[in-house]
C-alpha cells in the first residue's frame, strides 16, 4: 500500500514547515502566512491518501494504526512528558508564575504570547495527561504546535471511515459522495464558527475536511499537470501570490485552530491559493540545489513541529543575556523580541535546524543499536 514519494510534495511540506516556524517567530508577515500554512498540511495529507486503505476493514484498521503511531504518539508522549515536568519547568523559567513577565512583553503584539502559570498538584497533572489521550486536553505551551496532530488525526480517520462505509453500502467510487460530505461538513463547521462553539475541536475538523478531500482529488489527477509548461506554473504562482496579497491587504484573517474564517469561500480560495503558491514554488525548486535540503526538511515535519518551541528557548536565553533581562523573561512565549530586527531569523534557523539535528542524533543512536543487535 506504499506509494512512491513525490518530490514536489516533500519539497512543499518543507516550505510549509518553514512557514509554520517563521510564523511563530514574531515576523510581521504572519497574517499572510496564516492564511494558508496549516491548510497546506491537510491538503498534503490528502495527497498521500491511498484509496485502497478503505477497501476492507483490515486495511482501515491498519491505516488508523499508522495514524495513531504517526500523529497521536508524538502528541501524547511529548505533551505528557512536559506535564510531568510542569512544575520543574516553572522553576527553571521555561514557563513562569511571575506576573512581571507581562510588563516585559506587553509591547509585543504577535499571537497570544503572554502566559503566567500556576503550580499544579499531582492529581491536576494526571488529569491533564489523561485528557491528552483523546486529543481533548490542552497542550503544554512548549508542545502547543501539536494541537494540529489532533486535527489531522480526526480528519484522516474520519475520511477513511466514510470511504469504507461508502464502498460497503454503494459499491461505487467514493469521490462524488466524499464531495457531498465535504460540503456538508464545511457548512456545519461554518455554522458552529458563527455560533462561537468549538465542539471540543470538532468544528475545525468539520471545516477543514474539504481540504483533505481536495488533496485526494489533486493527487488523483496530478499526472495531468506533471508535464505542464513552466509558463503555466509561473502564471499559477503569480495568480496565487496575487490572491494572497489581496487577502492580506484586505486584512482577512483565517485561523484554523480557533475555526475562524470570514466565510467558506474565502477559506477555500485562500487555501487553494496557498497550495498553488507553494506547489509551483516546489516545482521550480526541484531543479535547483535546494531540492535535497528541502526534501530532507519536508520529511522531518513531525520533528520540527514537535520540538521547535523548545529550541526557540535557546534564542530567548541569548536575548535575555544580551539585553540583561530578568531570568523570568526566558518564559516569554513563543518568542522574545522576535518582531524586532533579525531575531525572527535566529528563531527560524534554530527552530528548524535544532529539531533536524535532534532527529539525526536519534537516527544515529537507533542505527547503532540495530547494528549491535545484528
Amino acid at each position: 500500500m506504499k506509494r512512491k514519494r513525490i518530490e514536489e510534495l516533500d519539497i512543499l511540506k518543507g516550505i510549509a514547515i518553514i512557514l509554520m516556524v517563521v510564523g511563530h517567530t514574531g515576523i510581521h508577515c504572519t497574517r499572510f502566512i496564516f492564511l494558508f500554512h496549516m491548510a497546506l498540511f491537510v491538503i498534503a495529507s490528502g495527497c498521500t491518501y491511498n484509496s485502497r486503505s478503505s477497501d476492507n476493514l483490515s486495511n482501515v484498521l491498519k491505516y488508523i494504526f499508522k495514524k495513531v503511531k504517526r500523529l497521536w504518539l508524538p502528541y501524547f508522549a511529548w505533551n505528557s512528558l512536559l506535564y510531568l515536568l510542569y512544575n520543574w519547568l516553572i522553576k527553571i523559567n521555561i514557563t513562569t508564575d511571575n506576573p512581571e513577565l507581562l510588563d516585559y512583553t506587553a509591547s509585543i503584539k504577535i499571537m497570544n504570547i503572554n502566559y503566567v502559570y500556576k503550580y499544579l498538584n499531582a492529581q491536576q497533572i494526571l488529569h491533564r495527561i489523561a485528557a491528552l489521550a483523546t486529543f481533548q486536553g490542552a497542550c503544554h505551551p512548549i508542545g502547543g504546535a501539536l494541537w494540529f496532530m489532533g486535527l489531522l488525526f480526526f480528519i484522516s480517520v474520519g475520511y477513511v471511515g466514510i470511504d469504507w462505509l461508502i464502498k460497503k453500502i454503494f459499491h461505487r467510487d467514493t469521490m462524488i459522495f466524499q464531495l457531498i460530505v465535504s460540503v456538508v461538513l464545511l457548512a456545519i463547521g461554518y455554522y458552529f464558527h458563527l455560533q462561537y462553539r468549538p465542539l471540543r475541536g470538532m468544528a475545525r475538523v468539520a471545516s477543514s475536511y474539504h481540504l483533505f478531500y481536495f488533496g485526494v482529488v489533486f493527487s488523483r489527477y496530478r499526472y495531468k499537470t506533471e508535464h505542464g509548461k513552466k509558463g503555466q506554473y509561473l502564471f499559477a504562482f503569480l495568480l496565487s501570490l496575487g490572491v494572497l496579497l489581496a487577502f492580506t491587504a484586505a486584512k482577512i484573517t483565517i485561523n484554523i485552530s480557533y475555526n475562524k474564517y470570514p466565510n467558506p469561500a474565502f477559506f477555500f480560495v485562500a487555501s487553494l491559493a496557498g497550495w498553488g503558491l507553494c506547489y509551483t514554488l516546489a516545482y521550480f525548486m526541484k531543479d535547483t540545489f535546494l531540492k535535497v535540503p528541502m526534501i530532507e526538511i519536508g520529511m522531518r515535519t513531525i520533528w520540527i513541529t514537535t520540538f521547535h518551541y523548545a529550541f526557540f528557548k535557546l534564542v530567548t536565553a541569548l536575548i535575555v543575556k544580551i539585553y540583561h533581562l530578568p531570568d523570568f523573561c526566558l518564559a516569554a512565549f513563543p518568542h522574545m523580541y522576535g518582531d524586532r530586527g533579525l531575531w525572527w531569523l535566529a528563531y527560524s534557523i534554530v527552530g528548524i535546524a535544532g529539531p533536524f539535528l535532534l532527529w539525526r542524533i536519534y537516527y544515529a543512536v537507533i542505527e547503532g543499536i540495530r547494528n549491535k543487535g545484528g
